[in-house]
Protein backbone atom coordinates (compact mmCIF):
# COMPACT_ATOMS: atom_id res chain seq x y z
CA UNK A 1 0.00 0.00 0.00
CA UNK A 2 1.62 3.14 -0.89
CA UNK A 3 0.26 6.97 -1.87
CA UNK A 4 1.52 10.09 -2.46
CA UNK A 5 0.34 13.65 -1.80
CA UNK A 6 0.76 16.90 -3.10
CA UNK A 7 -0.33 20.07 -2.48
CA UNK A 8 1.52 23.65 -2.78
CA UNK A 9 3.21 24.76 0.43
CA UNK A 10 1.28 26.64 2.74
CA UNK A 11 2.61 30.62 2.96
CA UNK A 12 4.55 30.79 6.20
CA UNK A 13 4.65 34.43 5.49
CA UNK A 14 0.42 34.27 6.15
CA UNK A 15 -0.69 31.47 8.32
CA UNK A 16 -4.65 32.56 7.10
CA UNK A 17 -3.71 31.95 3.15
CA UNK A 18 -5.66 28.47 1.75
CA UNK A 19 -3.98 25.76 1.36
CA UNK A 20 -4.83 21.24 2.43
CA UNK A 21 -3.88 20.75 5.66
CA UNK A 22 -3.95 16.71 6.61
CA UNK A 23 -4.02 16.68 10.08
CA UNK A 24 -2.97 13.06 10.80
CA UNK A 25 0.85 12.48 11.41
CA UNK A 26 0.61 9.24 9.67
CA UNK A 27 -2.11 7.84 7.62
CA UNK A 28 -2.42 4.85 10.48
CA UNK A 29 -2.53 5.70 13.89
CA UNK A 30 -4.39 4.65 16.91
CA UNK A 31 -6.98 6.72 18.78
CA UNK A 32 -6.02 8.02 22.42
CA UNK A 33 -9.11 8.42 24.90
CA UNK A 34 -9.06 9.59 28.44
CA UNK A 35 -11.39 7.80 30.72
CA UNK A 36 -12.74 9.96 33.55
CA UNK A 37 -10.70 8.67 35.73
CA UNK A 38 -7.19 10.03 34.03
CA UNK A 39 -6.44 6.67 32.66
CA UNK A 40 -5.58 6.88 28.75
CA UNK A 41 -7.22 4.05 26.46
CA UNK A 42 -4.95 3.96 22.86
CA UNK A 43 -2.19 5.90 22.39
CA UNK A 44 -1.20 8.56 24.75
CA UNK A 45 -0.33 10.52 21.84
CA UNK A 46 -2.95 11.22 20.11
CA UNK A 47 -5.53 12.40 22.45
CA UNK A 48 -5.69 15.96 21.34
CA UNK A 49 -6.53 14.24 17.55
CA UNK A 50 -8.76 12.25 18.87
CA UNK A 51 -11.17 14.54 20.37
CA UNK A 52 -10.30 17.04 17.12
CA UNK A 53 -11.95 13.83 15.57
CA UNK A 54 -14.75 13.96 18.09
CA UNK A 55 -15.47 17.47 17.32
CA UNK A 56 -15.89 16.95 13.72
CA UNK A 57 -18.74 14.15 14.21
CA UNK A 58 -16.45 10.84 14.84
CA UNK A 59 -18.08 8.44 17.02
CA UNK A 60 -15.41 5.87 18.46
CA UNK A 61 -15.74 2.91 19.87
CA UNK A 62 -12.78 4.05 23.05
CA UNK A 63 -11.25 0.41 22.19
CA UNK A 64 -7.00 -0.10 22.65
CA UNK A 65 -6.53 -0.12 19.19
CA UNK A 66 -8.39 1.77 17.73
CA UNK A 67 -7.67 3.46 14.21
CA UNK A 68 -8.11 7.36 13.50
CA UNK A 69 -10.06 8.60 10.78
CA UNK A 70 -8.07 11.05 8.72
CA UNK A 71 -8.84 14.52 9.10
CA UNK A 72 -8.54 16.78 6.05
CA UNK A 73 -9.05 20.93 6.08
CA UNK A 74 -9.42 21.47 2.34
CA UNK A 75 -8.61 24.47 0.35
CA UNK A 76 -11.90 26.66 1.26
CA UNK A 77 -10.50 26.08 5.11
CA UNK A 78 -13.36 23.07 5.47
CA UNK A 79 -12.79 20.49 7.73
CA UNK A 80 -13.84 16.46 7.12
CA UNK A 81 -13.35 13.22 8.85
CA UNK A 82 -13.01 10.13 6.58
CA UNK A 83 -13.05 6.58 8.32
CA UNK A 84 -10.82 4.04 7.47
CA UNK A 85 -12.42 1.39 5.78
CA UNK A 86 -12.77 -1.75 7.84
CA UNK A 87 -10.71 -4.11 5.58
CA UNK A 88 -7.60 -1.72 6.48
CA UNK A 89 -7.92 -3.67 10.09
CA UNK A 90 -6.05 -6.66 8.48
CA UNK A 91 -2.89 -4.68 8.24
CA UNK A 92 -3.60 -4.85 12.33
CA UNK A 93 -1.06 -7.85 13.65
CA UNK A 94 -0.20 -8.68 17.57
CA UNK A 95 2.96 -8.54 19.02
CA UNK A 96 4.28 -11.62 20.19
CA UNK A 97 7.53 -13.41 20.56
CA UNK A 98 8.05 -17.13 21.50
CA UNK A 99 11.16 -16.57 23.47
CA UNK A 100 9.27 -13.81 26.18
CA UNK A 101 5.08 -15.52 26.17
CA UNK A 102 4.85 -12.81 28.94
CA UNK A 103 4.59 -9.89 26.02
CA UNK A 104 1.13 -11.61 24.43
CA UNK A 105 -0.04 -11.05 27.98
CA UNK A 106 0.30 -7.24 27.03
CA UNK A 107 -1.82 -8.00 24.47
CA UNK A 108 -0.04 -5.59 22.17
CA UNK A 109 -0.85 -4.81 18.43
CA UNK A 110 0.89 -3.27 15.47
CA UNK A 111 0.93 -2.63 12.24
CA UNK A 112 2.30 -5.17 9.69
CA UNK A 113 4.19 -2.76 8.13
CA UNK A 114 6.74 0.38 8.92
CA UNK A 115 6.73 3.85 7.88
CA UNK A 116 9.88 5.50 6.14
CA UNK A 117 10.38 8.83 6.73
CA UNK A 118 13.26 10.81 5.00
Amino acid sequence: MSSAAIFPQRSSKDPSSPGVRIWNSLILSFAGHVKPNGETIGDPKNVFLTNVAKTYGWKPKCEPFELLPLIITDWYQKTAIFELPDDIKNYLVDISDPEYPELSELKLSGMRFLQLVP
